[in-house]
């Protein structure tokens, strides 16, 4: 599992953290790119929540065939700059042929980055007359 959510976690911060190291007191040491160890509680706030996404996904990927259920999310991303949300909706597309994931979103410069083939739009109307 941590071999798969090191290979999220340098997806999703672009190369510049590589490795995730297991610590016998249930947590974590990050190294970045030029070889410098981080806990994850002196990660940027960005920077950690990429990284429990990595977690969670490899996690997610792990178990898919002993339980297998959509991954849900709602609005996980809106503290993202422009650069994690690119990361992200890469990684989300690379999951999406092993993975369901659900989607939820009300802000458009995010939805916009779903190919448009893939998005539901809903509205009150639509959800009133029982269409989507």
């Amino acid at each position: 599992m941590i071999r798969t959510a090191e290979q999220y976690f340098e997806l999703l911060t672009n190369g510049e953290y590589r490795k995730i190291r297991s610590r016998q007191e249930n947590s974590f040491i990050i190294e970045r790119r030029d070889g410098i160890a981080f806990t994850p509680d002196e990660l940027s706030q960005g920077t950690r929540e990429q990284l429990y996404i990595a977690l969670r996904f490899a996690l997610v990927l792990m178990l898919k065939d002993v339980h297998s259920m959509p991954v849900i999310i709602d609005d996980g991303f809106v503290n993202f700059d422009e650069k994690r949300t690119e990361a992200v909706m890469k990684l989300l597309k690379e999951l999406r042929g092993d993975i369901q994931i659900l989607f939820f979103t009300c802000h458009s410069h995010i939805a916009s980055k779903v190919d448009s083939g893939k998005v539901i739009y809903l509205s009150k109307e639509s959800l009133a007359a029982g269409q989507h």
